[in-house]
């Protein structure tokens, strides 16, 4: 897999209803957006990209992103990081 060490694009997640005001590093936000540039060409499989969140509200994370794909089909984002982790969930399109 190759990588890049400076950041590729920032994120911000934003969810008042569920009682948070803005998420420092988050998948809701990442992973989306993996697989938004994939399929825009802008993230191969294999290749691995860091985005950066939290910044705005003074706790700065990296995310590592990376897609897989079989047969021209995305078929797995994989979203990575020093967080601590919350919550685990699959979603199968």
């Amino acid at each position: 897999m190759t990588g890049h060490d400076e950041p590729y694009a920032e994120a911000r997640c934003f969810s008042p209803a569920a009682g948070i005001v803005e998420d420092p590093a988050t998948g809701s936000a990442a992973g989306p957006l993996a697989a938004y540039l994939a399929r825009a060409g802008l993230l191969a499989p294999g290749e691995s990209r860091v985005l950066a969140q939290g910044d705005y509200m003074g706790r700065p994370s990296r995310l590592h992103l990376s897609v897989s794909a079989a047969d021209g089909r995305l078929v797995d984002v994989v979203v990575g990081g020093g967080v601590v982790p919350i919550m685990q969930g699959e979603l199968t399109l």
